[in-house]
């Protein structure tokens, strides 16, 4: 099971701090994700990532995550996002 949205299976590892911002390729470093949540995260930490999903729930646009994934979620509601997330560096 995804560890971020707990509601896909994962079909992935992810970095949780990714190797292009300073992340070991350790286990402790690694979990579980499926590839919305994978994808949508990209390039940012966890708590940038958790940020920019509770700024767009917060304006009512609602998440990628699960439109992507085609499912709802009360954690991550479907409907266009109007957020934009740091530039992935």
């Amino acid at each position: 099971m995804c560890v971020y949205c707990r509601i896909r299976p994962a079909d992935h590892l992810d970095h949780i701090v990714p190797i292009s911002r300073g992340g070991a390729n350790a286990l402790a470093n690694i979990a579980p994700a499926c590839t919305p949540c994978g994808t949508s995260k990209g390039a940012l930490t966890v708590a940038e990532w958790v940020t920019v999903l509770a700024a767009e729930i917060a304006a009512g646009c609602g998440s990628p995550v699960a439109a992507a994934a085609g499912q709802t979620s009360p954690y991550l509601p479907v409907g266009p996002a109007t957020v934009r997330r740091p530039r992935d560096t």
